[in-house]
């Protein structure tokens, strides 16, 4: 008989929470993004309803620095938009 050694290996989704939802979406080159009010209504993302302090980018398991213009008043306007530095897959 040998004993059996389970050894715990990150499985790399540990930053997920399960609670929140998420919205999934490309990039096809390293750079800067901004995306807009109308970009993500169209896109289908509850933009009406979430307060954009609550905004969240996430990139191969980590948390993204991102502006977003006009997120003091906890409202997404048609003015506003999110700024961040992405990279490809």
């Amino acid at each position: 008989m040998f004993p059996l050694y389970l050894l715990a290996q990150p499985l790399g989704n540990e930053w997920i929470n399960y609670n929140q939802q998420y919205y999934k979406f490309s990039l096809f080159q390293n750079g800067v993004y901004k995306i807009n009010y109308t970009t993500l209504l169209n896109s289908g993302f509850p933009i009406n309803s979430v307060d954009p302090r609550s905004i969240q980018i996430f990139g191969r398991g980590n948390e993204e620095y991102i502006y977003i213009k006009g997120q003091s008043d906890g409202v997404f306007n048609t003015d506003d938009f999110i700024e961040f530095y992405g990279k490809k897959k």
